[in-house]
C-alpha cells in the first residue's frame, strides 16, 4: 500500500468560483462565507485566477464549515495550505489558519508558522502538544506548508516541499467537536489570519486502509466465503460477549500502538528500515504470494529484525495476560476455523505460532 493510499481527503476548498467555499472532497464540508466582507475576495491568488479570501485583524469571523462524518474518527490528519502574510497587516500572535473544535489548530506565531493537537487518549493532561518551526512569514510571499500527524508516533511541519521540524508524539488527533471547524479565524473570532489563504486541504488517516490492504489480496469465491464465515463468527462472538469485545480490540489496539512507539522511538533509521521490512510482506501479501519461500523470508528477516532492536510484542506482559484471559478464551472459542484457506495457515506457520499455540487456536486467531 503506497503511503497516499493511507489518507483520505475529507476536505479541499479552493476560492476561484467568486469566493465560494466548495469542497471538492466526497464529504461536502463546504464553508460558510456569509459573515465575510465581500470586498476582502481577491481573484488572483497564488497564480493568477485562482482566488483568495483576504482577512485582517479585526476580523471576528472565518470561513466556518460543520463538522460530518468525515471529521470523526481522524487518528491521524495531513493539512495543506497556501497562504500568505499580507504586505499592510502586521501579524498578531495566534493568527490563525485552521481551528477545529477540541481537536486541532494551526496559525503563525510572531510570524514562526505551528500547530497544535489535543492527544486522544489525551496524553499531556488539559494541555495540547505543539510543533513551532522556525520559518518565519515574509511580507507577500506565498508559501505551501503541511502539517502532519501520523496517527500514532509523530508530527512534522513541510514548508514548500522541505521538512522543517519533526517532534514525537504519544497518541491520535481526537475527533472534531461539535462547534465544527473555522478557517482564517478561530472559533471565537479572537484570533484572525492577517493575510490571504488560496487553498485549503484536509485529509484523515482512512479509517478503512487496513480493510482494503486486507481486501487487496486476490482470492478466489471459495477463500472469500472462508473468510466471510470467519467475519461472520467474530461479529457474533463480539455481540455474545460485547464487554470482551471491547476489552480485547482495545488491548490488542494499545499493544501494536506500544511497538510502534518503541520503534518510533529509535530514531528515523530505525522507522525507515522497519517500514522497509514491513513494505515487502504487504507487497506480497498484495500479490497472493502469501505460502512462498519469498514470504518466508520477509517474515524472518522483520522478526529477526524486531527482536534486533528490542520490540517482541509477543513477550509483552500485557499482551501475555490478554492472550490469557477469560475474554480471549470465550471470544476465540467461538470463531470459525481457517483451514479453508491453506495459504493463510502456511503463513501462521511461517510464524511460528502453530508450535506456541496449537493448530487450532492458530486458525482461530490469525
Amino acid at each position: 500500500m503506497s503511503v497516499d493510499a493511507l489518507w483520505e481527503l475529507i476536505c479541499h476548498h479552493t476560492y476561484k468560483w467568486n469566493g465560494t467555499a466548495t469542497d471538492l472532497s466526497i464529504y461536502d464540508s463546504h464553508g460558510t462565507t456569509a459573515a465575510l466582507n465581500p470586498s476582502n475576495f481577491r481573484q488572483d491568488g497564488a497564480t493568477p485566477g485562482s482566488g483568495a479570501w483576504r482577512f485582517w485583524a479585526t476580523e471576528r469571523k472565518g470561513i466556518v464549515i460543520q463538522p460530518n462524518s468525515g471529521w470523526g474518527p481522524l487518528v491521524g490528519v495531513r493539512v495543506e495550505f497556501v497562504a500568505r502574510v499580507n504586505t499592510v497587516a502586521f501579524a498578531r500572535v495566534g493568527a490563525t489558519l485552521i481551528d477545529a473544535d477540541n481537536s486541532f489548530h494551526i496559525g503563525e506565531y510572531q510570524r514562526h508558522i505551528g500547530a497544535k493537537f489535543r492527544g486522544d487518549p489525551v496524553a499531556y493532561g488539559p494541555s495540547w502538544d505543539w510543533v513551532v518551526s522556525n520559518f518565519r512569514m515574509q511580507n507577500d510571499q506565498w508559501v505551501r506548508f503541511m502539517w502532519e500527524h501520523d496517527g500514532l508516533s509523530e508530527m512534522r511541519l513541510i514548508i514548500e516541499g522541505a521538512e522543517v521540524v519533526r517532534h514525537p508524539v504519544l497518541s491520535g488527533v481526537p475527533g472534531v467537536g461539535p462547534k465544527g471547524i473555522s478557517i482564517g479565524n478561530t472559533l471565537d473570532g479572537q484570533h484572525p489570519w492577517t493575510g490571504d489563504i488560496d487553498e485549503v486541504k484536509v485529509w484523515r488517516l482512512d479509517p478503512n486502509r487496513v480493510r482494503n490492504q486486507f481486501l487487496g489480496r486476490p482470492i478466489d469465491n471459495e477463500t472469500a466465503d472462508c473468510w466471510a464465515r470467519y467475519v461472520d463468527s467474530m461479529r457474533a462472538a463480539f455481540a455474545k460477549y460485547p464487554d470482551c469485545a471491547k476489552q480485547l480490540t482495545t488491548a490488542m489496539r494499545d499493544a501494536v500502538n506500544q511497538s510502534v512507539r518503541e520503534i518510533a522511538a529509535q530514531g528515523p533509521e530505525t522507522r525507515q528500515r522497519t517500514s522497509e521490512l514491513a513494505a515487502r510482506y504487504a507487497e506480497l501479501w498484495a500479490t497472493n504470494d502469501i505460502d512462498t519461500p519469498e514470504m518466508r523470508q520477509a517474515i524472518s528477516d522483520l522478526v529477526t529484525w524486531l527482536r534486533l532492536i528490542g520490540v517482541q510484542p509477543d513477550e509483552d506482559d500485557r499482551t501475555k495476560k490478554l492472550k490469557s484471559s477469560r475474554c480471549w478464551k470465550l471470544i476465540t472459542s467461538e470463531l470459525a476455523g481457517l483451514d479453508c484457506d491453506p495459504k493463510v495457515e502456511a503463513m501462521i506457520r511461517m510464524f511460528g505460532k502453530a508450535d506456541d499455540c496449537g493448530p487450532e487456536r492458530d486458525h482461530r486467531t490469525a
